[in-house]
């Protein structure tokens, strides 16, 4: 049962960190568009 438990929140981990990498990933390409238009 704990194990169960156990498995499901590193799941959960797993799925949230991705979701964060993908986020930050966002940003910092939008960032660099808006840099890119501020510099020409």
């Amino acid at each position: 049962m704990a194990q169960k438990a156990i498995m499901q929140v590193l799941e959960g981990l797993v799925v949230g960190g991705w979701l964060w990498l993908f986020a930050l990933g966002c940003v910092c390409q939008r960032n660099k568009v808006q840099v890119n238009n501020s510099i020409k």
